[in-house]
């Protein structure tokens, strides 16, 4: 599999499970939602053994577009329609409460991770002429109303499109965070193991399995990309996989010249288009050398790869950037970003 970007950083190798124990808690599940579950049940002061089948952040962590933002992809009106405001404004809530989470562990440990704060914008499509502006002024009033720092503009830097402007969303390095927070789980009566596949939950006593290894717990976390069998018995869990449908996510990088391209987030709905992050620092002064251009799209698995990417770099990648269309050959996809 080709590495992204983020998987150029080396992370620390932890030995399969071989003999059976017993821990306060299970995690199955070694991307960044087991890792921060299993630090926080650290911190809580339960003993804790994290199980991962692959490598540490191999999966959906290590190929992430790295923005942070508490914007769901359902719009907040939305939210608030099924829901009521107080629903709809905790959602949020819990969203921001998490990067600021994310904010305090990098600090407290002290994880070179590149976090920053960055203003996100929520825009108009590129490809439509439809005028959004009434929608998402509207959308900027009821996030307001609500306690969050959004305001509307008539056209959001890069794109030019009408937007909303998000304060305090954020972006960092995945991989660099997921290193710290690993060192900080393992010891003290917790331990990591990859390349250990769980094979199955039992009950009576509640154990997890990896072929002939079991770890006995009183609580499992179950943390993988698609949820495993757990305890809910083969028909219930086998109806639930009926109702998963296959999907490919695809990323596609590009080099900007210097200063072209402002240090935000920008998407439609909350699925970031352009993540531009920098690559480069010369003191405590950021310099902005290079800007990595992500398009994240989903096709249902029938749709070829090559489809894909090709609808991704024609119709997004380039939109943005007019030089990169072959006027000029200052932008060019990269082959080492996520």
């Amino acid at each position: 599999m080709h590495k992204s970007h983020w998987q150029q950083t080396s992370l620390p190798k932890f030995p399969s499970v071989s003999r059976s124990g017993r821990y306060d808690v299970v995690v199955i599940g070694g991307g960044i939602t087991g890792l921060c579950a299993a630090y926080f049940l650290k911190r809580a002061g339960k003993k804790v053994c994290l199980l991962e089948r692959d490598r540490l952040a191999y999966g959906d962590t290590g190929h992430t577009t790295s923005h942070l933002t508490q914007v769901t992809d359902t719009r907040l009106k939305e939210l608030v329609r099924d829901f009521g405001q107080d629903a709809a404004r905790l959602t949020w809530q819990a969203g921001a409460a998490a990067i600021q989470a994310l904010e305090s562990v990098a600090r407290e440990e002290r994880i070179g991770c590149r976090f920053e704060r960055v203003p996100g914008y929520l825009h108009a499509a590129l490809d439509s002429e439809k005028d959004e502006s009434d929608d998402l002024r509207e959308e900027a009033e009821l996030a307001s109303k609500l306690g969050f720092e959004a305001e509307f503009v008539k056209s959001a830097p890069l794109v030019n499109r009408p937007a909303i402007r998000f304060a305090n969303q954020a972006r960092f390095h995945p991989l660099k965070f997921i290193e710290g927070l690993s060192k900080a789980i393992d010891g003290g009566g917790c331990a990591i193991h990859e390349l250990s596949e769980v094979t199955e939950v039992a009950k009576d006593p509640l154990a997890v399995k990896c072929g002939e290894v079991s770890i006995e717990c009183d609580y499992v976390v179950i943390a993988t990309h698609v949820p495993l069998m757990g305890k809910s018995g083969y028909i219930n869990a086998t109806l639930l996989q009926t109702r998963l449908i296959p999907q490919s996510t695809y990323v596609i990088g590009a080099k900007a010249p210097k200063g072209s391209v402002p240090d935000a987030s920008f998407g439609i709905r909350a699925i970031p288009i352009i993540t531009c992050v920098s690559i480069a620092r010369r003191g405590t002064t950021m310099s902005f050398s290079a800007a990595r251009t992500i398009k994240r799209g989903r096709w249902k698995i029938r749709t070829s790869v090559t489809t894909a990417l090709k609808d991704c770099s024609s119709n997004w990648c380039r939109r943005p950037f007019p030089i990169a269309a072959g006027r000029d050959k200052s932008l060019k996809p990269t082959t080492d970003c996520p």
